[in-house]
């Protein structure tokens, strides 16, 4: 979706600001995981083995 709102946004049609009745932005949600992607050992939930062994 990231990639989606940044292709697709424009100087007329910014989707990262975007809201509909009911429906989180997806800014929000970059907002809330960007913390965790940086650093993956603040993650306090479950771990993804895949991504955690594999992943940055």
């Amino acid at each position: 979706m990231a990639t989606i709102c940044q292709t697709l946004s424009d100087k007329n049609d910014n989707l990262w600001t975007y809201t509909a009745e009911g429906v989180r932005i997806w800014r929000r949600v970059l907002i809330c995981i960007y913390p965790y992607v940086v650093d993956k050992e603040s993650w306090i939930y479950t771990k993804d083995v895949m991504y955690w062994m594999n992943g940055r």
